[in-house]
């Protein structure tokens, strides 16, 4: 055997017993490792019993808790809702002596009052008792004012019955007068009637339109000015023509007579017509020449 096979068989050998140590210990270990689980296991399960025993324990602690918490919020409660009953019991008893004592002072201010109010009355009595017998005397003299009016009023009654008769014939009378005037061509209208004797106001204006009647071949003129400016039926107007309009010399075109009267304009007729006299559109009138 060489030397090389020797080492090898001796390696060999010692490999062997190492082996044989390793596998010694690796089951000596696995045989520790189970023992140690089956102890931790244990105690794993015996601490698990003792926390749900405590669990258990706290929850009827807790569970006692609230209810003695309970018991005492319902105390509590209770106490002040008797504290409250007797606040506003008290609170009423105050309102109730503050109301008396305002009473009490009310009724010393109505007795003083009516005390005073009874004096003044009596005062008020013996006066009125004056005033009652002037104003006995005042109706004594009214009563006797009164008949002397009875009497002329009626002495006025039998008056005026005189002046209505005679007021419904002055009326009858106007009424046939009026129509006398109508159906003899005179105006009725107290303001044309007034209007032929006043004078007219001095005024000028321009000639509007001009045209010839249909039936009586009558000459209108229509002008700018009406009862606004003072004009009445009846008033005459004097129609010219200016020198710028008639190349240089003013012309004499007629004298016109308001027949119908409006607030801004009026229509008149020629009464004192010129020979080549056309009165025409934009011509001037005037109250005064």
């Amino acid at each position: 055997m060489t030397f090389v096979g020797k080492v090898l068989i001796f390696a060999q050998v010692v490999l062997s017993v190492c082996f044989m140590a390793f596998a010694g210990a690796v089951v000596t270990v696995q045989t520790n490792w189970k023992n140690e689980a089956k102890e931790q296991a244990d105690q794993l399960k015996s601490a698990k019993i003792d926390v749900a025993e405590l669990i258990k324990s706290i929850d009827n602690l807790t569970m006692k808790n609230e209810a003695e918490i309970d018991d005492a919020n319902k105390l509590r409660d209770l106490a002040i809702a008797a504290r409250d009953v007797a606040q506003r019991k008290a609170d009423t008893f105050e309102d109730g002596r503050t109301e008396a004592r305002k009473e009490r002072n009310e009724y010393k201010t109505l007795a003083r009052l009516a005390g005073d109010e009874s004096k003044m009355r009596r005062a008020e009595a013996i006066r009125q008792r004056g005033v009652n017998e002037k104003l006995h005397q005042q109706m004594d003299n009214i009563a006797s004012l009164v008949t002397s009016l009875q009497d002329q009023l009626f002495d006025e009654e039998q008056t005026n019955k005189t002046v209505s008769v005679k007021h419904k014939r002055l009326l009858d009378v106007y009424a046939q007068l009026k129509k006398a005037a109508r159906l003899a061509g005179y105006p009725t209208d107290p303001a044309v009637i007034a209007g032929i004797g006043a004078p007219p106001p001095d005024v000028e204006g321009l000639v509007l339109t001009a045209r010839k009647g249909r039936q009586r071949g009558d000459e209108f003129v229509e002008i700018s000015l009406g009862s606004d400016d003072g004009l009445l039926e009846g008033h005459t107007l004097f129609v010219f023509r200016t020198a710028e309009r008639n190349n240089g010399r003013g012309k004499f075109l007629g004298k016109i007579e308001i027949v119908r009267v409006f607030p801004d304009r009026a229509v008149g007729t020629v009464v004192l017509p010129v020979k080549n006299g056309i009165i025409k559109k934009g011509d001037n009138v005037s109250t005064r020449l």
